[in-house]
């Protein structure tokens, strides 16, 4: 009897989840925004792109997006991502603004860089 009723409760939470999982967006497209302040040496534009796409020199110009990163440090940007990744900033000569570090960000994340105090945070 007490097994009985342990199967149809394990029943019952597997239908639950089977329904609940088809109602799920397939399509897990979402905002990202990447924000900061940084120290750099000149103004400009600098490029956001895949990590995976800057180890090879044919993929290195799959520029996801650019922001330009005023006298101050303080830059904005958002972008749409479809799934988890690891990105860089690219300085406009090609090196990477963090020494090599990438950023692990999924759809719907949000980055806030404080380079002058070496403070990272996640939302």
């Amino acid at each position: 009897m007490y097994q009985q009723s342990i199967f149809n409760y394990c029943k019952a939470l597997l239908l639950i989840i089977i329904c609940y999982s088809c109602k799920q967006d397939v399509n897990n497209t979402g905002k990202v925004v990447l924000e900061g302040k940084l120290n750099i040496e000149e103004p400009g534009y600098y490029a956001l792109i895949k990590s995976r796409d800057a180890q090879d020199f044919k993929n290195y110009y799959k520029i996801i997006d650019s922001v330009y990163i005023d006298s101050l440090g303080d830059f904005s940007l958002e972008f749409e991502a479809s799934e988890p990744d690891f990105y860089q900033l690219r300085r406009p000569a090609g090196f990477n603004l963090f020494y090599g570090n990438s950023f692990y960000l999924e759809p719907g994340d949000t980055l806030k860089i404080n380079q002058a105090s070496d403070k990272i945070e996640f939302e």
